[in-house]
C-alpha cells in the first residue's frame, strides 16, 4: 500500500472514496458489454467482487492510520456511485 501520510476528500474523493476501484469495475463490464459470453460473465463478476474485498480491506487499513478522521470522510463519501453506493 502507498504510504499516504494525509487524507484527501477533494476532487472526485469529495464525493467516492474509490474512483480508481471503480473505474476498473467500469472496464471490466465494458469488455463484458463488448465480447457478451458466460466466460466474460465469470471474469466481469469476478473483478467486480475481488475489488469490492480490495476496497473494504484499504478501508480498515485507512481507519488504523487515520482513525476518527476516516470514520467522518466514511460517512460523507459513497464507496463507489456517488449519493448511491
Amino acid at each position: 500500500m502507498e504510504d499516504t501520510t494525509k487524507l484527501i476528500s477533494t476532487g472526485l474523493f469529495k464525493y467516492i472514496r474509490h474512483p480508481l476501484y471503480l473505474s476498473l469495475m467500469l472496464g471490466g463490464f465494458g469488455i463484458l458489454a463488448k465480447d457478451y459470453g458466460y466466460i466474460q460473465w465469470i471474469l466481469a463478476l469476478t473483478n467486480f467482487i475481488s475489488l469490492i474485498i480490495t476496497a473494504k480491506v484499504e478501508e480498515k487499513e485507512m481507519i488504523k492510520k487515520f482513525g476518527d478522521d476516516y470514520i467522518d470522510y466514511m460517512k460523507h463519501t459513497k464507496m463507489f456511485i456517488p449519493f448511491i453506493f
